[in-house]
């Protein structure tokens, strides 16, 4: 059995109560390793706690700043924006054990992508249903990255939000640490960017920036003459840089995951098999 070191918030407890704290955790991960696909239900829990918890802590640093300027006790202020901190640090150790030492090896696969943490290769893991995602457009697509699903009003929403969100935060990631030399979708992003902004500039976005005009009630003076020039606004083509490298990744991640579940090599996407003179494949 792995041997597992899990870094818990123990600040508050006596030296007996931590350790046998963690041993538990420790037990608690070799034992949703163990459980495979069954233990992925908390996994997900676990992963959307952490961001749940960021996202209160983010919202708590703030209030901190304003109580104290208001004249409230600055050190319980801090104190408690602490707690939540180290909650935060304490899911982020245990998804980091579960990745290391989950059957699959999808886990280590992620996290030795440079960008990619353990919280987002955990967060892939929980979402990924491999026994029913076929094919990589189905991954795609429940992570909000196919174009052509519609959210229609009285229907179903045909992604999920969560997912949705995990794929904007690896695109972000990888446009962080572009800089990086080891960071190969950074530079994928990177490239992707350049030819964006030069198709834009050749207003080859024309279309694209019509039908935005005609769909949305943008208000903004400065965004409406952009997309009236034919051109699409600077944060648009960022998100557009962002979302390739992150399906490119989404795609290698499927594919391997493929490989390590089925024993057997995934088909060719349909554009590769289709075009195969205006396409190829980014393997991992």
């Amino acid at each position: 059995m792995a041997k597992l070191t899990v870094n818990i918030d123990d600040s508050l407890l006596d030296e007996e109560t931590s350790a046998l704290l963690r041993k538990d955790v420790q037990a608690a991960v070799l034992q949703l390793a163990e459980a495979g696909e069954a233990g992925l239900t908390a996994i997900r829990f676990l992963v959307e706690s952490y961001y749940d918890y960021q996202h209160l802590r983010m919202e708590a640093a703030n209030r901190q700043r304003a109580s104290i300027e208001a004249g409230a006790p600055q050190f319980l202020m801090q104190w408690l924006t602490s707690r939540q901190l180290n909650t935060e640090k304490t899911i982020a150790s245990v998804l980091a054990a579960y990745c290391r030492v989950e059957k699959t090896g999808m886990g280590n696969w992620a996290t030795a992508t440079v960008g990619i943490g353990p919280i987002i290769s955990a967060g892939l893991l929980a979402y990924i249903d491999m026994n029913r995602a076929k094919h990589v457009s189905s991954v795609w697509r429940f992570f909000g990255l196919d174009p052509t699903a519609k959210w229609l009003k009285g229907e179903k929403r045909p992604w999920s939000a969560r997912a949705k969100v995990l794929a904007w935060k690896i695109g972000i990631s990888f446009m962080r640490f572009h800089k990086n030399p080891k960071c190969s979708y950074g530079r994928i992003y990177a490239e992707r960017k350049a030819l964006e902004q030069q198709r834009n500039e050749r207003g080859e976005f024309s279309e694209l920036a019509r039908a935005t005009l005609e769909q949305r009630n943008i208000r903004d003076k400065e965004t409406v003459a952009i997309y009236t020039s034919g051109k699409l606004p600077a944060g648009r083509i960022e998100l557009r840089a962002e979302r390739y490298a992150t399906k490119l990744f989404l795609s290698n991640w499927w594919r391997e995951a493929y490989r390590q579940k089925f024993g057997v090599e995934p088909e060719d996407p349909w554009i590769i098999a289709k075009q195969p003179p205006h396409s190829r494949l980014v393997e991992p």
